[in-house]
């Protein structure tokens, strides 16, 4: 493969780009409908299946600093190729799995090339779109790339998974690791060849990250002072310690700290950090198959709108907005109206129609999306130029984090809420609640894996119906989910509001050149 640097035409280059960033997106898309079939063909226990379903986010995060390195040094393309082969294999393995131990190895190779291949696209994007009109575009075509994913393919899944097999879906990520090499292939620029140096500080980096959010999920599950809460603080420290050392044994280590040296960039990371924890699509999806008796499935197909929504705020309101405000206003801006929106589920109740939560994922959707693309550029524009990859591993950190604690964090406050008002209701209506409330436990229990995080929701326990009493229930739930998101937007509004990009005279003047043009 030659080190002569070539040059793309930008349309093609993008182009390519959101491709390779969709088929990151398939697996994530699809994998809680593989689940139920899956773990009856496999014969696999629920502990079984998630401690498996663990392995690719912890994978992700592992490689997150590294894959940023590589592709900055090595390039972008050949990383995305090598991305691509090891998701291929993972991909096929599942396929192919006839146990636990096959079906952990694919997951695993298959997070790290997914991951990797998200990462360095990113950091892609802030490389060959330099001039701030064309990037907040680039990010903003990128930003289209998941709700794309998630509008077609839970609903491709759920009919595999219903009508032919789970390793059907397997299949199609193989499909979709083959798209992603011949996209990076013919489509991506090569880049010269750099020394990569020493690997040892970023893969530290990520393990620590990894500790992080197990010991989010451990203290959830098994208390703060657990045994396997412990471990994941032990994790960390062995981690923190190790990189420390080698960071500073090596004369130019490979992890590069000038990002967070930056205290816009790390304002714009909580940000970042803080917009996933609200969950909200999630909820929206236990309602649907909760309150109103849709099954996963239908449920899916119920939010095709609202993920029609998001590519409209990802790609069209996030661009013309920071077209018009520059970064830091339009980031402001839609954090503002989030916020309002999250009031609306404080109208919700147990004779709330149908319709009216579906237009409140809708606009969610539309703005979030939006809001995120936003502070993505505003993340990669604050940036050295030579740090694309590594402030890009950042952000993915940042969210995987924010993720589980969303997963941990939110679901025990919206659960906690609804099976108190369960039992006081139940209590005050003279009715035993020990059932109803093992129906939202289980609920619950099936959304306190940050692995299995998901626009969708498992299947609900089987052969429970809710009663009036456990909508209304469910529906105050959703009420301290709305609280909840109102005071983190707040927050993040205001965050981004104190920040000051480091270009940012220059992202906003393109809006008032255009104007004076």
């Amino acid at each position: 493969m030659s080190d002569v640097q070539t040059e793309i035409h930008p349309g093609r280059l993008l182009f390519g780009i959101c491709v390779i960033a969709g088929t990151t997106y398939l697996s994530f898309a699809t994998l809680n409908y593989m689940l139920t079939p899956m773990l009856a063909d496999l014969g696999l226990t629920s502990e079984q299946a998630g401690l498996a379903l663990t392995i690719p986010s912890l994978a992700a995060l592992l490689i997150v600093f590294l894959a940023g390195r590589l592709g900055d040094k090595l390039g972008h393309r050949r990383i995305i190729m090598a991305c691509s082969l090891l998701y291929i294999v993972g991909a096929a393995t599942v396929t192919l799995a006839q146990g636990i131990g096959m079906l952990s190895v694919g997951l695993f190779l298959q997070g790290i090339g997914v991951t990797a291949g998200e990462v360095v696209v990113i950091g892609l994007i802030a490389v060959r779109f330099p001039e701030p009109k064309s990037r907040a575009k680039a990010y903003a075509l990128f930003g289209m790339a998941l709700p794309t994913v998630y509008l077609i393919f839970p609903v491709v899944a759920g009919w595999l998974s219903t009508y032919v097999s789970w390793r059907a879906n397997a299949l199609v990520w193989v499909i979709g690791g083959f798209v992603m090499f011949f996209c990076a292939l013919l489509l991506l620029p090569t880049a010269k060849r750099q020394p990569p140096g020493e690997m040892w500080t970023p893969l530290f980096a990520g393990l620590f990250c990894v500790g992080i959010v197990q010991f989010i999920g451990h203290a959830a599950d098994y208390g703060l002072f657990s045994v396997p809460a412990l471990a994941s603080v032990g994790t960390m420290l062995v981690a923190f310690v190790l990189c420390t050392v080698f960071y500073r044994r090596s004369p130019e280590p490979s992890l590069s700290l000038e990002p967070m040296k930056n205290g816009n960039i790390t304002i714009v990371l909580t940000v970042i950090l803080l917009v996933p924890t609200l969950n909200t699509f999630f909820f929206v999806m236990v309602a649907l198959e909760y309150m109103f008796g849709q099954s996963a499935f239908e449920a899916a197909v119920l939010m095709v709108p609202a993920q029609l929504a998001s590519i409209i705020g990802a790609g069209f309101i996030s661009d013309r907005l920071t077209e018009r405000l520059g970064v830091k206003r339009a980031g402001v801006t839609l954090l503002l109206i989030l916020a309002a929106v999250m009031a609306i589920p404080l109208t919700f109740s147990g004779t709330t129609p149908m319709w009216w939560v579906l237009v409140y994922a809708c606009i969610f959707g539309g703005v979030v999306a939006g809001a995120e693309v936003v502070a993505l550029n505003a993340l990669m524009s604050s940036a050295p130029d030579e740090e694309g990859g590594n402030s890009a591993a950042f952000e993915g950190s940042a969210e995987e984090i924010g993720i589980a604690l969303g997963v941990v964090l939110m679901t025990a406050l919206v659960f906690g809420l609804g099976t108190y008002s369960l039992q006081t209701r139940l209590e005050a209506s003279g009715l035993p609640s020990d059932e109803a409330a093992q129906v939202f436990a289980e609920i619950q229990a099936n959304s306190d894996d940050p692995a299995a995080f998901s626009a969708y929701s498992h299947p609900l326990p089987d052969g429970q119906d809710a009663s009036d009493l456990e909508k209304e229930a469910f529906a105050d739930g959703l009420k301290v989910n709305g609280v909840a998101g109102i005071v983190i937007c707040l927050l993040a509004a205001g965050l981004f509001a104190v920040h000051r990009p480091q270009e940012g005279d220059e992202v906003e003047a393109y809006a008032e050149d255009d104007a004076e043009a």
